[in-house]
C-alpha cells in the first residue's frame, strides 16, 4: 500500500504542476483530496491492514495528503501573484525632479538631524532681533550700557 501511496502522491503533484488554471487545480482537489476521492478510499481500506503495518500507513496516508494539498496551496498562490501581476509598456513612465537642494540648505538640515539625535530642538525665530528678545527677555535693567542704541548692532 505505501508503494500506491507513493505513486499517487507522484501523479498528484505532476497534475498540480501542468494545471493552467484554477479549474484544473480545483478538479486535481476533488480527485484526490475529496469525500469520494483516491485518498478518502484508501483511508477505508486501513482497518483491513495488519496492526503492524496500519500506523505506519496511516502516518504516510496523513503525509501525501498534506503534500498534496500544500503543493495545491503553493500552486494557486504562483497562479493569483501571475494574474495579478499588470505591466503596459505603453505607459509613461515618472519623471525624475529636477534640481537640488541647495548646500546651505543640505548642510542645515544635516546638522539638525545630528543634533536631534543627541535630544536638541530645532527652533525657529526672526532673522532680525528685537530689543525685547535681545534684553528685556533676558531682564537687562533700563540703564544698562549694552541697551545704548549707539552701543549695540542687532540684525
Amino acid at each position: 500500500m505505501k508503494d500506491e501511496l507513493s505513486n499517487i502522491r507522484n501523479e498528484a503533484v505532476a497534475q498540480i504542476m501542468e494545471a493552467g488554471n484554477a479549474e484544473e487545480i480545483e478538479e486535481t482537489r476533488v480527485h484526490y483530496l475529496g469525500r469520494s476521492g483516491v485518498l478518502a478510499k484508501l483511508t477505508k481500506r486501513l482497518p483491513e491492514l495488519p496492526e503492524s503495518e496500519r500506523k505506519e500507513v496511516g502516518a504516510f496516508l496523513n503525509e501525501v495528503k498534506s503534500i498534496i494539498s500544500d503543493s495545491i496551496k503553493e500552486k494557486l498562490k504562483s497562479h493569483s501573484q501571475t494574474k495579478s501581476v499588470w505591466f503596459d509598456p505603453t505607459i509613461p513612465g515618472i519623471k525624475p525632479e529636477t534640481g537640488n537642494l541647495h548646500l546651505v540648505t543640505k548642510t542645515i538640515r544635516e546638522i539638525t538631524k545630528i543634533f536631534s539625535g543627541l535630544g536638541f530642538v530645532r527652533v525657529r525665530y526672526p532673522e532680525v532681533e528685537w530689543n525685547w528678545f535681545a534684553f528685556t527677555a533676558l531682564n537687562f535693567p533700563e540703564n544698562h550700557p549694552a541697551m545704548d542704541e549707539l552701543e549695540t548692532f542687532i540684525v
